[in-house]
């Protein structure tokens, strides 16, 4: 850690200041030797992560609503055998058979409202 007068610092400053954020150490300032102040570099906060994909991403449908479509399954991630396949599989044919039934329903009760 540096130490230097105050009139030196005063005629130095902004060098001082730019080895001091450039990573060469603090700088403890004195006035007739005794310390009166301590330069440091200015310690940078994170940015947050609430808002940093503001703007860059777009949500396309329906955030409450349940899928109803099958899902493509990416045999690098979800290999046949796995618990996770088998899963996802199950679902999808579940979705299926559901939109299956639906669909007969639908156009049998469009039948019966014709034939009334």
């Amino acid at each position: 850690m540096k130490t230097m007068p105050a009139g030196s610092f005063k005629t130095h400053c902004l060098s001082v200041i730019d080895d001091v954020y450039h990573g060469h150490g603090e700088v403890i300032i004195t006035k007739h030797g005794k310390p009166m102040a301590k330069l440091v570099p200015l310690e940078e906060k994170p940015e947050s992560i609430f808002g940093a994909l503001a703007g860059k991403i777009e949500i396309i449908g329906d955030l409450v609503e349940p899928i109803t479509e099958p899902w493509e399954v990416d045999d690098d991630f979800f290999p046949h055998g796995t618990p996770e396949r088998a899963a996802i599989e199950a679902r999808n044919k579940a979705v299926q058979n559901n939109a299956d039934s639906s669909g007969q329903e639908s156009i049998s009760s469009k039948a019966t409202e014709r034939s009334h």
